[in-house]
């Protein structure tokens, strides 16, 4: 059997899954101009292949044409909002997903990152399963990286509440699927960004 061959450049971004890698409501587009601002000199090339409301079931059957054939060498995959969002339970979510970067990983790119969920970025009810979420996620490896976007948004909440009357929101407020504000896309961004250049 031949050896698969993953595409190499990490320059050149495949960005799939939910909202966070969706063009214009996610906070992909914002990484890409942090990009090619903080290292002009890379050959960037992004693709914004995400969608409001994509739950992992459904971005499996797709995930070879929104993901693969592009010559990506580096893919960024965002899942879970819808299942958090629905009260779907914790194990089903993690199978899905778990699916989806299991096709990933046998198919895709050299450099594979996974966003873990963030349960902060969530309303209060939705947290204990998002972090049940993130730290199921985070248990799988095999080639995947990861950014943990949690730790930035706590420490940025947690600074707002001395002045709360001049707080800005990281999530809109509309919608069950979280989209970010453009605070929220830029803070998220900059933690991956953080997270590739290290």
């Amino acid at each position: 059997m031949a050896e698969t061959v993953h595409p190499t450049d990490p320059h050149h971004v495949v960005c799939v899954g939910d909202a966070l890698c969706s063009r214009r409501a996610g906070a992909t587009e914002t990484l890409e101009r942090i990009c090619r601002v903080r290292l002009p000199d890379r050959p960037w090339k992004f693709w914004h292949q995400g969608e409001v409301g994509a739950a992992a079931d459904a971005f499996r059957e797709e995930a070879i044409w929104r993901a693969l054939g592009l010559g990506a060498g580096r893919l960024l995959l965002s899942l879970g909002s819808a299942e958090v969002a629905s009260g779907q339970p914790v194990e089903k979510s993690l199978e899905s997903v778990r699916a989806c970067m299991d096709l990933l990983s046998d198919k895709g790119p050299r450099e594979l990152w996974l966003v873990l969920p963030a349960p902060s970025l969530w309303p209060l009810d939705a947290r204990v399963a998002c972090g049940a979420l993130r730290e199921g996620l985070a248990e799988s490896r095999g080639r995947w990286n990861f950014v943990d976007p949690q730790d930035a948004v706590s420490r940025f909440l947690e600074a707002q509440s001395v002045h709360p009357d001049l707080a800005v929101g990281l999530m809109e407020d509309s919608g069950a699927d979280p989209v970010p504000t453009a605070t929220g896309a830029q803070l998220l961004a900059e933690r991956i960004f953080q997270a590739w250049t290290p």
